[in-house]
């Protein structure tokens, strides 16, 4: 099951989906509970931006693709913290 939980990129013409690995590395480093993953917002460049929810509010993270590999194989950099207003 877990497997299957991903980030996947599709290529614009034809070729085959590309699993990010995100979701096993968000899970393995704490960032969203087990069989859970966050909904990515932004792409720009090498990186990819999202929010995770928490009791107080959601924080802006962003997740590095490795150069060559388009995966994410570091751990992610949370951009904001605190509550939300």
């Amino acid at each position: 099951m877990l497997e299957a939980i991903d980030w996947w990129l599709a290529p614009i013409g034809s070729g085959e989906l590309k699993k990010t690995g995100a979701c096993g590395n968000f899970i393995r480093n704490g960032i969203v509970p087990d069989y859970q993953c966050a909904v990515p917002g932004d792409w720009d460049g090498a990186h990819l931006y999202f929010t995770v929810p928490t009791a107080d509010g959601s924080n802006l993270w962003r997740a590095d693709l490795a150069a060559g590999k388009r995966e994410v194989v570091n751990k992610p950099l949370r951009i904001t913290s605190g509550k939300s207003f």
